[in-house]
């Protein structure tokens, strides 16, 4: 008799655990998937026309890897004891940066430095467990990263392209102009400028016929059964413990209690 007044409320707990053990697994899935649905309007192509650079200060292009990701990588290296800086703006807005000879518009400043052949990124104190921002060794180079949209440097963000996404191009837009822009680094006291030119075509790959948030129709379809599955995990807990507390007034009224 016990077990058949439990059974209720074992079933919508259980239903509710299976629920959102699914809606987990979907809804992140579909939307790790859709999120790199949107394709670019355009198609970029970079050049870069790198000057002298100091004794021990490299810069290397290194090709797509895996090909056709839409990102290139400039792999900076410095083997002198004089610092390089990478200027950018991090993405969090912070301005507290380590303070250097050279002052940038925009909120830039140095996220990235290269010394001694050990590269290190101004770091959050939510990344290193510190106090305050201060820089965090990660390898012997550091890279900047060179997309359809912008260039960035670890959480920095170098330059923007004028590029667009999303399901709304107008038909038989022209590309826009080419753009020069630079890359700044500042080494020791001296500022260098990376000059580059961004050229723009029109993208093959395009297709405006995209689902919901840019997911495809099915990984549409299983975002929404994801987030559905989810909702409905909730309601059956909720109906769970319902059940539970009308269960056990009913107890305390059967003992007098």
């Amino acid at each position: 008799m016990m077990f058949a007044r439990q059974r209720p409320v074992a079933l919508a707990g259980l239903m509710g655990l299976v629920g959102i053990a699914l809606g987990m697994i979907l809804a992140p899935a579909s939307a790790a998937a859709c999120s790199f649905i949107f394709p670019p309007w355009y198609t970029v192509t970079t050049t870069i026309q790198a000057p002298p650079l100091p004794p021990g200060v490299t810069l290397v292009e290194v090709p797509e890897d895996p090909p056709g990701i839409g990102a290139k990588k400039l792999r900076i290296s410095n083997t002198s004891a004089t610092p390089l800086y990478i200027i950018a703006a991090l993405a969090t807005g912070n301005t507290d940066f380590e303070p250097i000879d050279h002052q940038f518009p925009d909120s830039r400043g140095p996220v990235g430095k290269v010394v001694d052949g050990v590269a290190s990124r101004w770091a959050a104190p939510w990344y290193t467990g510190q106090d305050q921002w201060t820089w965090e060794q990660k390898g012997p180079a550091a890279t900047l990263y060179v997309t359809d949209e912008r260039i960035t440097a670890d959480d920095g963000i170098v330059a923007r392209f004028a590029n667009n996404t999303g399901p709304d191009r107008p038909a038989g837009a022209p590309p826009p102009a080419p753009e020069r822009l630079v890359v700044p680094l500042v080494y020791g006291t001296t500022l260098i400028t990376i000059p580059m030119t961004v050229t723009y075509s029109l993208n093959p790959d395009y297709d405006p016929t995209v689902g919901i948030e840019g997911c495809g129709k099915e990984e549409g379809a299983m975002l929404m059964l994801g987030l559905a599955i989810g909702t409905a995990a909730l309601a059956a807990i909720a109906l769970g413990w319902l059940i539970r507390r009308m269960v056990k007034r009913r107890k305390r009224r059967i003992h007098g209690r």
